[in-house]
């Protein structure tokens, strides 16, 4: 086996379980979110243990442009295509250099998908207390960043903002 297929097995097998741990994480907080939160509730700020990465977002905003942030609707915020296109959208655009690699752990990407479905605020979260958000964090970052529309959340009929949190685990 040449040096570039083998690199490009373990690239191929750390993505597979990024992705794996992701729809795992991804689905128990959706199920969390709506088993604890009333349908419409804004989102209220909560005592937490994750440390705000990323200073230039607001972490867990109630307004983004004097219009409510919800974390639960009758029809959330979703990925063109739904989850599926979600995780083969973060795997063909997520690369992470062989010496990233070696880290294992989790962080939170949170971000708002506006009414028109934009992305914004995207911020990092992370169990760990550091003053920079690493490399592979900020390639994570980047990508949200770059995403396609998603389809707005809806309350009452109408397109609202809804907050997603997308947990990365490696």
């Amino acid at each position: 086996m040449n040096i570039s297929v083998a690199i490009l097995n373990i690239h191929l097998s750390q993505i597979i379980k990024i992705l794996t741990g992701l729809a795992v994480v991804v689905s128990t907080i959706w199920g969390a979110i709506s088993s604890s939160c009333a349908l419409g509730h804004p989102m209220q700020e909560v005592e937490t243990t994750f440390q705000q990465k990323d200073t230039s977002c607001i972490p867990f905003p109630d307004l983004l442009e004097d219009q409510q942030v919800f974390r639960i609707a009758d029809k959330n915020a979703e990925f063109q295509g739904g989850q599926t296109a979600l995780l083969n959208f973060l795997s063909k655009n997520l690369y992470f250099k062989s010496d990233e690699l070696s880290f294992q752990g989790s962080f939170y990407v949170t971000f708002i998908v506006d009414t028109i479905g934009n992305i914004r605020n995207e911020c990092i979260y992370e169990r760990f207390l550091t003053n920079e958000i690493t490399p592979m964090e900020q390639e994570v970052l980047n990508i949200i960043k770059g995403m396609p529309a998603w389809i707005p959340a809806e309350l009452n009929n109408k397109k609202v903002n809804m907050r997603v949190i997308l947990p990365i685990k490696l």
